[in-house]
């Protein structure tokens, strides 16, 4: 006789609670950025450091998130999505929480980056999550949600974070404090460990760049990668830390 080991939350096997907790992992990952943009000036002066400087405050997770997304996907594969997702809720609340008791700009920037590496899993593994759960139109629709969902926190961000700021210039990093009944409710995801081996990242890598010369869409892919980068500039770069400085 064997023992299931119960969830005290059970398990979500219903789609559409899978593609709302996807939503609502995303949805958190996008509060790193826009959380901080109204109250970078005041860090500046908190700390003492120049208005370029205190850019570092956004780069650091940014940076994070552009080394870590790269394997963030083979970890997903190697020990299961739930997990990776459950481990970077943990790094990026407790990490964004610590912000608030950072009063040392270095320090803020080494906690904001360990943050950025959370960020980097909620953001990518809540994509795979919905093209495991859904296909075809169903997909499509749901991707369709899931960016909305991004869209929306990613403008209300800021509007929270000005009205926390109002109580003290720190304040709106105890925000990430949501993380801990998030991860309490994706708890709820099926175990999903593979059982079959994983190739590594850089094989994979050579044979997806194997295929895209074969069908002769290389180039479109770069193209993409590039609207992409500036996409992510403009609106990281410019919105959320040059606007508002």
């Amino acid at each position: 006789m064997t023992t299931r080991l119960v969830r005290p939350f059970g398990t979500a096997r219903n789609s559409r609670e899978r593609l709302a907790i996807a939503i609502a992992v995303g949805a958190m990952g996008t509060l790193g950025f826009s959380v901080t943009s109204p109250i970078l000036p005041d860090l500046a002066d908190e700390f003492g450091v120049s208005r370029s400087a205190i850019g570092l405050v956004q780069a650091s997770v940014s940076i994070a998130g552009v080394l870590f997304s790269v394997i963030i996907g083979y970890f997903a594969d190697r020990v299961g999505r739930r997990r990776v997702i459950l481990i970077s809720l943990a790094l990026f609340s407790t990490f964004g929480v610590a912000s608030f008791f950072a009063r040392s700009f270095w320090l803020l920037v080494g906690v904001r980056f360990v943050q950025g590496i959370g960020t980097s899993g909620i953001l990518g593994v809540g994509i795979v999550l919905i093209g495991d759960t859904f296909e075809g139109a169903a997909r499509t629709r749901a991707m369709g949600l899931n960016t909305g969902g991004l869209q929306l926190t990613a403008m209300m961000g800021p509007v929270l974070a000005g009205l926390m700021a109002a109580g003290g210039t720190f304040r709106p990093f105890l925000i990430f404090l949501i993380g801990i009944p998030l991860a309490a409710w994706a708890s709820r995801m099926p175990s999903d460990r593979p059982e079959a081996d994983i190739e590594r990242p850089t094989r994979h890598l050579v044979e997806c760049i194997g295929l895209m010369r074969r069908e002769k869409t290389l180039v479109d892919y770069l193209g993409i990668l590039v609207a992409t980068f500036m996409a992510v500039y403009v609106l990281h770069g410019l919105g959320l830390t040059v606007t508002p400085l």
